[in-house]
């Protein structure tokens, strides 16, 4: 999106490069290159016809768009308060809510100054080895707590049933909530088992999620640790990051013609962004983040306390307290794995030693698969396409 001044100026400086010394005819015939005048009259013109009027327009009033959003028919427009609200789900944030991440991790932000009533803008994002992903977007004339919490539930509503039936979602909610705020294990237990009685012949999917999760309860359970674990996610700085994606490469600094448009640009021109960005990373056309990984201990250093969680001692401070790494989920409890999401030698040890994949995902081809599927919903690719060009040594 430019504005006028700036189509006019593009447009100069490419038949300039096309025509050379032909240049100065060229920009004299008005036909070619209009004038300022009668480019803004024309983009008045087109937009009035695609989005409606610009000026002094609230969302309460837009009739347009569910016809911008041409791509999904995940979309709701409510009036909640006095305010309205717009929630949108494209496919590919759809395809989004089947990564492990996206039921681990969300991330929420909200924005503003992007289009003439300056409304506000949330986006729902999680996190993944191409970085972070949309779940969903908002958009707002209030950042009210009410306006915030219906406008959840839209997104709720819209997104497809995960077999639970709405008026019974929010007492299952609560039950879990109990679990991971309970003051002692005793106490979790009692409340699992309160879950298993009244809803277990419900819905045993949902039991059997929950039994999973609760196998792994050292992991969250408020009781059993100090901290929570963000996976080295410690600020807002992924819904930030893609607020800069919006205002740069979506908006280009510039603001909306009006609220459609605005929801235009961030359901159909945002989608087509992180379309691009999965496709490059899965094809292994995009920068990857480089990984630090240290010289891993020797083997006689591991101890293996279960299936999946072992002791390594570092081999340069033997004599301090051994760190903790568990394979099932890529992490160590040293500070280089918890707050800097490095691949610490720990964790490289262990892996190597059972000879299990690293988790950098998408350099797998299961993984650069999973990131073309999100993009592109297609699961069907030539053989061999996601495989390295070369063999890995020992292979």
């Amino acid at each position: 999106m430019n504005t006028v001044n700036r189509a006019l100026e593009t447009l100069r400086v490419e038949l300039q490069a096309e025509y050379g010394d032909e240049y100065p005819l060229v920009s004299a015939d008005r036909s070619i290159v209009p004038d300022s005048r009668y480019a803004y009259e024309l983009y008045q013109k087109l937009f009035k016809e695609e989005y409606g009027t610009g000026a002094n327009q609230r969302l309460s009033s837009l009739d347009n768009i569910k016809k911008v959003v041409t791509n999904t028919e995940r979309v709701a427009v409510e009036q909640h308060c006095g305010e309205t609200i717009v929630a949108a789900v494209t496919p590919l944030m759809e395809r989004a809510h089947t990564l492990r991440e996206s039921g681990e991790i969300v991330f929420i932000d909200a924005s503003g100054n992007m289009d003439r009533d300056n409304l506000r803008v949330f986006l729902i994002m999680t996190w993944s080895v191409a970085g972070g992903l949309p779940l969903g977007v908002m958009l707002s004339t209030s950042e009210a707590q009410t306006t915030l919490e219906k406008g959840l539930k839209m997104l709720c509503g819209i997104l497809p049933d995960g077999g639970v039936a709405m008026a019974d979602r929010q007492t299952l909610m609560a039950s879990l909530k109990r679990i991971v705020y309970a003051e002692s294990e005793v106490s979790m237990g009692q409340h699992m088992e309160v879950l298993d009685r009244e809803w277990g012949d419900i819905y045993p999917s949902f039991l059997s999620y929950a039994m999973g999760l609760y196998q792994r309860r050292e992991e969250w359970a408020l009781c059993l640790r100090d901290d929570i674990p963000t996976n080295g996610h410690n600020t807002n700085n992924v819904v930030e990051s893609a607020f800069r994606v919006v205002k740069d490469s979506v908006l280009y600094r510039t603001r909306a013609f009006n609220a459609v448009q605005l929801v235009d640009f961030l359901t159909n021109r945002l989608e087509s962004y992180y379309q691009r960005r999965l496709v490059d990373v899965a094809n292994g056309r995009r920068a990857r983040q480089r990984q630090q990984r240290a010289a891993a201990p020797s083997t006689g250093e591991i101890t293996q306390i279960s299936d999946d969680i072992y002791e390594v001692r570092s081999s340069q401070q033997a004599h301090e307290t051994p760190y903790v790494v568990d394979a099932a989920i890529a992490s160590c409890s040293c500070a280089s794995s918890r707050w800097k999401r490095v691949l610490c030698k720990h964790l490289l040890a262990v892996l190597e030693q059972r000879g299990d994949e690293m988790p950098d995902a998408h350099l797998t081809e299961s993984g650069r698969l999973a990131l073309m599927t999100i993009a592109t919903g297609q699961r069907a690719w030539p053989a061999g396409w996601f495989a390295p060009l070369a063999e890995k040594p020992g292979d």
